[in-house]
């Protein structure tokens, strides 16, 4: 005998919960809006901030790419990078200190770097990612006693600005290049890169940076 408790559980039919199917077509088709929205590679590289030993790579680069593409008119370099300009100690030394023309950074500041030009003096400000800010400015750093000098390298006036400036809050990095010394990057009151001049250099000047 079938307890009626029984008799109404097997009349219940079986629910299925079932998904709707989606065609190979419409797989296909979400995956290519996926793809057309989702950031290239180098895109991911640009919007990702670079390390500081990257960032200390990419200026000592960029300081001899500018070296080359000056030619036999290079007065030399200083570079400042910077996410925070506006509390620097810097003055414009001309009336203009923004470039006009959308160069790339390094054909940028070879053009300007020539002894001809009027905003080859002082320290140029970058960006984060060395996108140029401001351009020909005196950079006044305070004195650190403490840093470290080594004075059997031939240096200027702009090597221990750019040697003191970068132990300034918001000073990500600095670097100068000139042709009788040289390339020098600095990050925190060190000198991370040095590159000693090439004989070779066209045009080798005798002025210190």
């Amino acid at each position: 005998m079938i307890d009626p408790a029984e008799e109404i559980l097997l009349d219940v039919p079986e629910e299925r919960s079932e998904l709707p199917s989606v065609s190979p077509l419409e797989q296909d088709s979400a995956s290519s809006r996926a793809l057309a929205f989702a950031p290239s590679c180098a895109q991911l590289r640009a919007m990702t901030p670079a390390s500081p030993l990257e960032l200390i790579e990419q200026l000592g680069s960029l300081l001899e790419e500018v070296d080359a593409r000056a030619g036999s008119d290079f007065s030399g370099i200083g570079l400042i990078v910077t996410a925070s300009p506006g509390s620097l100690p810097v003055i414009a030394l001309r009336p203009t200190c923004k470039m006009i023309d959308d160069e790339a950074t390094a054909t940028a500041l070879a053009r300007i770097s020539r002894s001809s030009h009027e905003h080859h003096d002082g320290f140029h400000l970058l960006r984060p990612d060395l996108k140029i800010e401001k351009i020909a400015q005196y950079f006044s750093p305070p004195i650190v006693p403490l840093a470290r000098i080594d004075r059997g390298k031939r240096f200027g006036g702009r090597y221990l600005a750019a040697l003191f400036g970068s132990m300034l809050p918001g000073v990500l990095a600095t670097g100068i290049c000139s042709r009788d010394f040289g390339v020098a990057v600095f990050e925190g009151g060190e000198e991370k890169i040095y590159r000693a001049a090439r004989e070779s250099s066209p045009g080798a000047e005798k002025a210190t940076q």
